[in-house]
């Protein structure tokens, strides 16, 4: 069963009553995830595209943004009390996905948009392989049709949901168990 969070333009964010899992219902097409991300690839009016902006402020201010990611993953190992396999979904050139690697997690990092991914193997960060003439859609679908209460323990989404209005790090998707996005 699921519930729905809020709502934005014509889709809404959904959670899962069984493991808490958030997710936007319906998903977006690709036609669509290019139009709401293609400001990110062409740039602002500055000229320089969002990803390399996001990428150079993370860089000069990782320190602070260490700091975060390493409370967040406080909360994680307090939660699970073990580390294991864990995968950031819109994980976007996977500073998160670094700071738990580094403090011993078997990471996985997925992304819509292949620009980012450039951006986190310049890191040595493992993203989920895929064909790459498989649609964006397609792309995270691959990561999620492994069996994911036994692969990945917790699952998090900690960028998209920071970016989504209203929402903050109180949002962090920690997930056992998933069930198939159903109609809400």
């Amino acid at each position: 069963m699921f519930a729905k969070i809020c709502e934005r333009k014509n889709s809404s964010v959904v959670v899962c009553e069984n493991c808490g899992l958030q997710f936007v219902h319906p998903l977006l097409d690709e036609e669509t995830i290019h139009l709401v991300h293609g400001e990110e690839m062409t740039g602002t009016q500055k000229g320089t595209p969002y990803y390399r902006e996001y990428f150079e402020e993370r860089k000069r201010r990782a320190g602070s943004y260490e700091k975060i990611y390493s409370s967040l993953l406080d909360l994680i190992e307090r939660i699970l009390s073990t580390k294991g396999n864990l995968l950031d979904v819109g994980c976007r050139a996977g500073f998160f996905v670094k700071c738990a690697m580094e403090r011993g997690w078997n990471t996985h990092g997925i992304d819509l948009l292949p620009e980012y991914e450039v951006l986190a193997r310049q890191d040595s960060l493992t993203f989920e392989k895929r064909d790459k003439s498989e649609s964006l859609g397609g792309r995270i679908g691959f990561a999620l049709k492994r069996d994911l209460k036994n692969f990945f323990n917790p699952i998090t989404c900690v960028n998209p949901l920071l970016n989504f209005s209203g929402y903050g790090f109180n949002r962090l998707i920690l997930a056992k168990k998933t069930a198939s996005p159903e109609e809400p």
